[in-house]
């Protein structure tokens, strides 16, 4: 299952082909406005450039200081694509405040973890990934509900289902690892699951999740 896990053709070829599908839905879907445009295609090119530099083919030696950089930058940016939609959303339009509040709370985690030295990654692994599920539902059930009191119910619902796919991609990488941990081989199939909600499935999620008063509204 390690193997099948390790296989480029699960990542990164997965993450390439659900990305080359989704540019050509962009491409052919033109109602979008100006920020979710510009959003949809800047992480299309992130999420496709980190497949390449951590999945199977990549051009990087690892272990290495500069894949263990890559590597740290991409989680970054991974979770600042959901907090920056929350942040746009709740806001309803871009500003400076929105990147950095956005930015602010993608490195939340990171820095709070980067200090922590364990034997094995993968105990540093199941350590962020269980600190990003309590920070995903204290935004669930406390700080969107109180900031998205007067927003209509629809943005609501999708701050809601979105928050609900960051949840379930992180616990499904949590449980993962406490299998893997644990010995248990199958923790390697099981952590397929997420991968695919993270390297293929977020942005698709987030385009057909948007209220349409939202994606064709004004930037």
């Amino acid at each position: 299952m390690k193997a099948l896990y390790d296989s480029p053709w699960h990542h990164p070829f997965l993450c390439w082909a659900a990305h080359l599908v989704f540019a050509v839905a962009l491409l052919a879907r033109k109602e979008a406005s100006p920020f979710f445009t510009r959003f949809f295609w800047i992480f299309t090119l992130e999420i496709v450039t980190d497949a390449l530099f951590t999945g199977g083919w990549t051009p990087v030696r690892s272990p290495s200081g500069l894949a263990t950089t890559l590597s740290a930058m991409f989680v970054v940016l991974g979770d600042f694509r959901y907090f920056l939609l929350v942040e746009y959303v709740l806001a309803s339009r871009f500003s400076v405040g929105v990147f950095l509040r956005a930015l602010g709370l993608a490195l939340v985690i990171p820095l709070a973890t980067a200090p922590l030295s364990f034997g094995d990654s993968r105990v540093l692994f199941l350590v962020y990934e269980s600190a990003f599920v309590a920070l995903a539902l204290l935004m669930r059930f406390v700080l969107i509900p109180l900031r998205a009191a007067k927003l209509p119910s629809d943005r609501r619902g999708f701050l809601a289902m979105l928050t609900g796919f960051e949840l379930v991609q992180y616990l499904g990488w949590a449980i993962a690892d406490v299998r893997i941990l644990a010995g248990h081989d199958i923790g390697h199939l099981i952590r397929i699951v997420p991968n695919l909600f993270y390297y293929a499935g977020f942005l698709w999620f987030a385009w057909f999740a948007l209220p349409k008063t939202l994606r064709e509204g004004a930037a």
